[in-house]
């Protein structure tokens, strides 16, 4: 969709509707960007999911949106990580306060 500036723009599908997959939501130290000349606060998060069929496809340009406050939305800063590598979790960086 063009947004008349010669943008497009498009919006994100809900592909995980209901309250799963997350398991975990961990926040990590807040840290601060220069943002044009300015500090803009981040929260940043490690999100927590059963690796599964469906959780395999996310991708780091995904969003997530809390299911418990739909007003609190993840941008997701990279890729997720099967960090124990036991094939049961995989954790996800994401920031709140970044554009999603």
């Amino acid at each position: 969709m063009d947004d008349d500036y010669g943008n497009s723009q498009s919006t994100f599908s809900n592909v995980f509707p209901g309250p799963e997959p997350a398991e975990l939501i961990m926040p990590r130290l807040a840290s601060e960007a220069v943002v044009a000349a300015r500090l803009a606060g981040q929260q940043t998060v490690i999100i927590r999911v059963r690796l599964n069929s469906r959780t395999v496809q996310i991708q780091s340009d995904w969003r997530a949106v809390d299911s418990r406050n739909p007003g609190i939305v993840y941008a997701m800063t990279g890729a997720p990580v099967d960090r124990e590598q036991k094939r049961k979790w995989l954790e996800i960086p994401a920031a709140m306060g970044i554009a999603a």
